[in-house]
């Protein structure tokens, strides 16, 4: 008779960063930024590549042996809901994605992080 193998334990590790950790330094550069600002549409471009700047900054401040995608949404408020999904296919112990939402009278803002091991 064969003998089966036993599955491995699951792991309580959700990837390579603690969401706490990652939520905060979302929160933190989107709040430097954008959080005493009205929309600005003419400012959005400039807003959403200093808070992908500044998350990639200090996520690898924290985490060398990661690569970090950062993409960030900023969408006036105008009545209108939106729906915004991200996915990925990875290894869930090494590799992991993280989003945060923020919003305040004028704008909702979205960033999302992707982090792969390497």
């Amino acid at each position: 008779k064969r003998k089966m193998a036993e599955a491995p334990a699951p792991s309580t590790k959700k990837g390579p960063l603690e969401p706490e950790q990652v939520s905060k330094i979302l929160k933190e550069a989107i709040e430097e930024t954008i959080g005493g600002q009205e929309f600005k549409h003419n400012m959005v471009g400039q807003w959403t590549k200093e808070i992908m700047d500044t998350s990639v900054r200090n996520l690898t401040a924290i985490k060398k042996n990661v690569k970090f995608m950062v993409t960030c949404i900023v969408l006036q408020k105008k009545g209108a809901g939106f729906h915004l999904a991200s996915s990925c296919y990875c290894d869930s112990i090494n590799d992991g994605s993280y989003s945060y939402r923020w919003e305040n009278k004028s704008m909702n803002c979205v960033t999302t992080v992707f982090a792969v091991s390497l």
